[in-house]
């Protein structure tokens, strides 16, 4: 999504969420909307962030979206389900299940 489309969708839920009477103009609440569209947007840019794999790794078999960086594909990055395994120490990838000549590993991933 796009940030405009994120605030769109926050001030959205924020007025649909905060239940306003008929007769009551969200306007009037404008202060507790924008506070209510803030923590909406803060929570989708939190869910769209790519976690760098030296930072953190997933729970272990935990199925993830992950980005690798292959240099000797066409298209250098791709985008995979993967799932990281604590007992062998090693990204288990469709890239390296079709690929397994290749050692190429997620460079970042995020939740599914």
């Amino acid at each position: 999504m796009t940030r405009e489309q994120i605030e769109q969708a926050a001030e959205q839920y924020a007025i649909k969420s905060l239940n306003f009477k008929d007769d009551e103009d969200p306007e009037d609440w404008r202060t507790i909307i924008d506070m209510v569209k803030g923590q909406f947007i803060a929570g989708a840019e939190f869910a769209q962030r790519w976690i760098p794999v030296d930072e953190q790794l997933p729970e272990d078999g935990m199925v993830v979206l992950a980005k690798i960086e292959c240099d000797g594909f066409p298209n250098k990055t791709k985008y995979s389900a993967a799932a990281y395994s604590n007992i062998i120490e090693k990204w288990i990838t469709e890239i390296n299940y079709y690929f397994p000549e290749y050692e190429y590993g997620p460079t970042h991933w995020r939740p599914i």
